[in-house]
């Protein structure tokens, strides 16, 4: 059975953004966003009403990923990735779809890449983290790491096989 190397979450940045209202408070996060290398994870803490959900839509929209959103009392803690750890080629979303239906949309995937391109598979099914790295390591494809937001969904970063590495079952 394979593990999950799973990319750091811990914040490299903590932006105090309470007092401010909305109107603000969207320019500040994708101010402090660009300022960060990509991949890393800024936490923002702010105070507005409604903002984690406001946050959350936003950083959906375009395309961040939320890895902790914790509220305590008036204060929400938001952390959120600058971008992917690893630039895929192409990006599958399947959150909704249960095992095996990730390994096989994946297989199919990975066989119409460039080798060596990155596939980002997205999965929200609970076996995903046993069961992709374990499909990863029986067909050669590389499994460079993943992550994992706050609502429990998972991105896998997969690097499609070299064309000189032979074909293993699937």
């Amino acid at each position: 059975m394979g593990t999950v190397p799973t990319v750091s979450a811990a914040p490299v940045r903590t932006v105090d953004l309470t007092g401010l209202g909305l109107h603000r408070l969207l320019p500040e996060l994708r101010r402090a966003l660009a300022a960060v290398d990509v991949g890393q994870v800024v936490r923002f803490v702010c105070d507005a009403p409604g903002v984690a959900e406001d946050v959350r839509a936003w950083a959906r929209h375009l395309g961040y990923e939320i890895t902790e959103l914790v509220r305590r009392g008036r204060l929400v803690h938001v952390d959120v990735r600058n971008g992917d750890p690893w630039t895929p080629w192409r990006t599958l979303r399947l959150e909704g779809e249960r095992c095996p239906r990730p390994a096989v949309e994946a297989r199919r995937a990975l066989a119409a890449m460039p080798p060596g391109a990155v596939l980002k598979l997205v999965s929200g099914c609970p076996g995903a983290p046993t069961d992709i790295p374990a499909w990863a390591a029986r067909t050669g494809h590389t499994l460079l790491g993943a992550t994992r937001d706050a609502d429990g969904v998972w991105s896998f970063y997969l690097r499609a096989r070299p064309a000189d590495a032979p074909a293993r079952v699937s």
